[in-house]
C-alpha cells in the first residue's frame, strides 16, 4: 500500500484512494459562534472548469442546508492560479443565518482543486470579512 505523507504523520492507504485532505482553522469570535476557514484539497484526473466545479459544489451544499441564497459569484485569480469565488447564505428563517465565502483554486500542474471556505454568522460576516480576505489571499499552493 502507498504511504500518504500527511502533515506530521504518514499512513498506508489502499491503491486507488482519493486524497480529500481538509484543514480547519477557528478564529476568536464574539458569542457562541466562532468564525472559521476550512481548506480542502481534491486531487482529480484533470482540473475541471472552475465555474462548473463551483456550481456542482453549491448544488451539493443546497441539498444539505435550508434556504440557500447565492449573494455573489465571479471568476478571479489567486496569485498565478485561476480561481472562482462564491458567497452565499443559508439557514432557516427562525434561526441565525450562516454566510460562507468559498474560493475554488485550480492547480493544473498538480491536478488539484483547493476549496477555501470562510464561515461566520451572516449578521457578523462584515466584521470578519477583511480578516477572511487577508488569510485567504495569503494561501499559496506548494
Amino acid at each position: 500500500m502507498p504511504q500518504y505523507p500527511g502533515p506530521g504523520f504518514t499512513m498506508s492507504l489502499p491503491e486507488g484512494y482519493r486524497d480529500l485532505s481538509t484543514f480547519a482553522f477557528v478564529f476568536p469570535g464574539a458569542g457562541e459562534f466562532q468564525p472559521s476557514i476550512v481548506v480542502k484539497m481534491e486531487k482529480r484526473e484533470g482540473v475541471p472548469p472552475l465555474r462548473r466545479y463551483a456550481t456542482d459544489q453549491l448544488s451539493i451544499v443546497a441539498k444539505s442546508v435550508e434556504d440557500l441564497k447565492v449573494i455573489s459569484q465571479a471568476p478571479t485569480r489567486q496569485g498565478s492560479f485561476e480561481s472562482f469565488v462564491v458567497v452565499f447564505e443559508w439557514g432557516p428563517p427562525t434561526k441565525a443565518r450562516i454566510r460562507q465565502m468559498q474560493i475554488f483554486i485550480a492547480v493544473p500542474a498538480k491536478s488539484t482543486v483547493y476549496t477555501l471556505t470562510a464561515t461566520n454568522l451572516a449578521a457578523n460576516f462584515d466584521e470578519t470579512e477583511s480578516l477572511f480576505n487577508a488569510v485567504m489571499a495569503s494561501f499559496a499552493p506548494k
